[in-house]
């Protein structure tokens, strides 16, 4: 008979209040290989070894491959395999006789060391201390047993170990104890370990570490009876049922005492039990102790659990020790920030009842988090109802859910899906309650490791929680929150996004994604289309007639690409790609309605002055203006900002118009990101930019030929046409004589550039490269990684954008006739159907099929170019750029959504 999951609460607690009444230490961490290795190498005085089991246990878990386990990261690998090497070479060097087999086991473990550097990106973990341990641990197999070895990322992973011990002075060692002795053993032959002593723990260890504690046993001058004790009782916890291995840290007790606790308060489960009286004097004690403060982390968790206990503990101690000006500290010196602690600290100041005192670090948290968040990645779900078939995953993404779907404007949606996922899941874990208390390696310390207790009780608390339903929803309309209007989208503006979510549903991207997707995806689309709105692009005086429609299309064509795509670039990556896709919009208007409008007799003119402009260095004044170059610090054009308070008769000047263009540029070249980027990547973006700018000035002068063309032909006039597709069969009908080129060049060069997407994808490359972690290009950002990668993927821009513009006039084929602008069907290749019935269906017809042939060269392209580079994160972004821009000529083959300039 299962337990409810009441009674499993109030059984854990039970448990762990048993055992800090027998005086035990509570850590349920995982045995680690890493640690263990360096318990097996402690000698005593005598020249005994202090515990063969643990050097037993480090011979039992070699693979076949002469590796150890890789938990969850390479690191782990690397981490476990170095340390158990150094441990056997040390046991052939000082017994050889003994220890015939160690020799095979040994060239074994060489061999797959060297495998595992060469293979693994190391710059992708953020586990404590991997950079000063591996390094160190490499230095000691070189320099003890002669065993060198050289990998890629060696150098690199120098250069962030040295900046990292840059910010540590080795006097800071030996003045009060921090992160440093918690990886102490990677400083052996470098600091003195005698003046270690006085900054033990009361327990014996250095910092809890296991293996930082063996290290200083080991190389101390004088024998520490409490270090030594310190180390047997890790290796007898719970009566020796590690089998000889020791967790990377222990006891843990604060830390697994505070995370049950609140995992539990989260869901409502009662805390009010005798069990917990226990728990809540340990962590009321411990905080007095030592002024506040229980570590780093634990602290805002510790402080959490007491106020859910009753107790309201002071946060003094931990403002003054890690508040910092943006956000607050895992730790001094720390190199990567803490999203986790952030959380904690947050968490724990909304939760007091005088939070109002704690505005400032409340709102400082929140934009910092919001700041990580906008660059975060999404778990993708199993089909069993599980997350990776994994109770513990799966009760995490329960509790996150069950969170979020309380949240108001999650309750706009149509929440049946996450109820039906919630469903599926707490019945996988009620199917799988043996496995709940097996923990994984999920948590990260010096090597991943896993928590038998704080996967039970996350468990517990993923079975408790239920789903949340319309009571939600109608508690929502009953009691609204005072801030809900700045949280929740406008119904009105909803149901627009939801209107042009009803039409993307209907091109082929669209329709291959969930009715709930695209719904989700059209409320994302709403909060990016407020935050446009909010931070207006005034760069170009607008002259467009009618309603700006692309600020629907825009947002959620990026955020349907997104979801079609696994989320594969950071929510940041596109809001500034929907920045730039209005700018594009804006410039398209300004282009036709302005430059075409006022300067068919000086295009000539106004193209030398592009050139002038990206010839005297653009690039230098667009570093100047950094920042994407706002518009405040730019200069400001003398042409009114709308069609409205324009005279119509009054014509702009060149150097006004060159004004205004400037700004367009240093916007786009002073952008963050592209400041960022390579030289060469800035150098091709300013190309593209030139180019298309060039390619406006070009595409004015066949506009005006073709009108010129067309007021001349009395075939033409309005009146002369008849049928519901008047616009249509005039565009159908009127050919560019003389056009200087074939279709086919126009639409591959002039047209192509003329779309903006071939800038627009160099721009979208700086982003990916600028949001990549330090090591990751190499793998990421495909398209330097070759000059082969290089062309294929400027190849695939070029098809797509091809491709896009003649989906882009497939859709405009009535406003195009309206306003004499050149579109595809008008050169002479499409002048076989003048004179047939059903012009202009065939028209059409004949220009998808050479759409649809643009996309074969896309696809191979795309084909090639993975096998170049490899699949990963450069090809998932690839995908979604090319998805975006496909949608947006798909849309309009379904509907104009451009802005009438004429």
């Amino acid at each position: 008979m299962h337990l409810t999951s009441h009674e499993r609460a109030r059984q854990l607690l039970t448990r762990l209040s048993q055992q800090l009444s027998c005086g035990q230490g509570v850590g349920s961490m995982s045995s680690s290989i890493y640690d263990t290795a360096w318990l097996s190498m402690i000698r005593t005085p005598s020249g005994d070894w202090l515990f063969p089991e643990c050097f037993d246990f480090v011979l039992d878990q070699q693979m076949p491959s002469g590796a150890w386990e890789s938990y969850a990261t390479p690191a782990d690998g690397i981490l476990n395999t170095a340390a158990s090497l150094l441990a056997l070479k040390l046991r052939l060097q000082t017994e050889p006789d003994h220890h015939v087999d160690l020799l095979p086991r040994c060239e074994r473990a060489e061999c797959a060391l060297r495998r595992l550097l060469d293979d693994c990106d190391l710059h992708a973990t953020d586990q404590v201390g991997y950079e000063i341990l591996i390094l160190s641990l490499l230095d000691r197999l070189k320099d003890l047993h002669g065993v060198s070895i050289d990998f890629p990322q060696q150098h690199a992973l120098c250069v962030v170990r040295d900046a990292k011990l840059a910010q540590l002075p080795k006097a800071k060692v030996y003045e009060r104890p921090s992160t440093l002795h918690h990886s102490i053993e990677a400083f052996v032959g470098i600091v003195d370990f005698d003046l270690m002593g006085s900054l033990k723990e009361p327990n014996g260890s250095l910092m809890a570490s296991p293996a930082a504690t063996a290290a200083y046993l080991m190389n101390c001058s004088v024998w520490d009876d409490g270090a030594e004790a310190y180390l047997r009782k890790v290796v007898n916890r719970d009566s020796g049922s590690g089998l000889g291995g020791v967790p990377c840290a222990w006891p843990t007790t604060i830390f697994e005492l505070s995370w049950v606790v609140t995992t539990f308060a989260s869901v409502g489960l009662s805390l009010c039990g005798p069990e917990t009286c226990a728990i809540r004097n340990v962590l009321e004690d411990s905080l007095a102790a030592h002024k506040g403060l229980v570590g780093f982390d634990d602290t805002a968790k510790a402080l959490e659990a007491l106020l859910h206990l009753g107790q309201n503990f002071a946060v003094d101690g931990l403002l003054e020790t890690f508040e910092r000006c943006e956000h607050f500290a895992t730790y001094p010196d720390e190199r990567n920030f803490g999203f986790t602690t952030n959380c904690n600290v947050l968490i724990v100041l909304l939760t007091r009842g005088d939070r109002t005192r704690y505005i400032s670090q409340i709102a400082k948290t929140s934009q910092f988090l919001i700041g990580q968040v906008s660059r975060g990645q999404v778990r993708e779900k199993w089909n069993d109802g599980s997350w990776n078939g994994i109770c513990e995953i799966t009760s995490y993404a329960v509790l996150a859910l069950s969170s979020l779907a309380r949240l108001p404007w999650i309750q706009q949606l149509n929440c049946s899906k996450i109820i039906a996922s919630l469903t599926e899941a707490q019945s996988y874990l009620l199917q799988h309650q043996a496995d709940w208390a097996n923990g994984r390696h999920l948590w990260v310390e010096k090597v991943t490791y896993g928590s038998d207790v704080l996967s039970e009780a996350y468990c517990i608390a993923a079975s408790f929680v239920r789903p949340c339903t319309t009571e939600c929803s109608a508690a929502l309309e009953i009691h609204p929150a005072p801030s809900c209007g700045s949280v929740v989208i406008h119904e009105k503006s909803f149901s627009a996004m939801q209107n042009t979510a009803a039409l993307i549903g209907k091109t082929p991207l669209g329709a291959t994604l969930e009715a709930w997707a695209l719904e989700a995806a059209a409320l994302q689309a709403c909060f990016a289309r407020q935050r446009l709105e909010k931070e207006p692009l005034d760069i170009f005086p607008r002259s467009a007639k009618g309603q700006d429609k692309y600020l629907l299309v825009i947002p959620l064509a990026l955020t349907v690409s997104a979801a079609l795509n696994g989320d594969s670039v950071s929510p940041w990556v596109l809001q500034e790609m929907m920045a730039l896709s209005v700018l594009d919009f804006h410039a398209d208007e300004y282009m036709e309605g302005v430059v075409e409008r006022h300067f068919a007799e000086n295009l000539d003119t106004l193209r030398e002055h592009i050139k002038c402009m990206f010839f005297n260095g653009i690039m230098d004044n667009a570093a100047c203006g950094s920042e994407m170059a706002r518009p405040h610090s730019q200069e400001r054009a003398s042409e009114p900002q709308d069609h409205e308070s324009r005279d119509s008769s009054s014509k702009p000047s060149i150097a006004g118009v060159m004004v205004v263009l400037r700004n367009f540029v240093t916007r786009v070249l002073g952008h963050v990101a592209v400041l960022s980027s390579p030289p060469h990547l800035r150098a091709q973006l300013a190309f593209e930019l030139q180019t298309y700018l060039l390619a406006h000035v070009t595409g004015a002068q066949d506009g005006h030929r073709l009108r010129a063309q067309l007021y001349r032909s009395p075939e033409a006039a309005p009146d002369a046409l008849e049928g519901e597709n008047k616009s249509e069969n005039r565009q159908a009908r009127e050919q560019l004589c003389e056009p200087g080129r074939t279709f086919y060049h126009w639409v591959r060069g002039t047209s192509a550039d003329e779309t903006s997407a071939p800038f627009s994808f160099v721009f979208f490359n700086c982003l990916i490269h600028h949001t990549l972690s330090p090591g990751a290009s190499g793998h990421a950002l495909g398209m330097l990684r070759s000059a082969r990668a290089a062309y294929l993927a400027e190849d695939a821009s070029r098809h797509l954008a091809s491709l896009c513009r003649m989906y882009n006039d497939l859709g405009s084929l009535a406003r195009d006739a309206d306003e004499g602008s050149l579109n595809s069907v008008n050169f002479p290749e499409f002048s076989f159907s003048q004179g047939h019935p059903g012009a202009s269906d065939r028209v059409r017809s004949e220009l998808l099929q050479i759409a649809e042939y643009e996309r074969q060269g896309l696809q191979l392209a795309l084909a090639c170019l993975e096998k170049e580079v490899g699949p990963g994160e450069f090809m998932n972004a690839m995908r979604l750029f090319v998805d975006v821009t496909d949608l947006y000529g798909q849309i309009y083959v379904l509907r104009d959504i451009g802005t009438r300039t004429k």
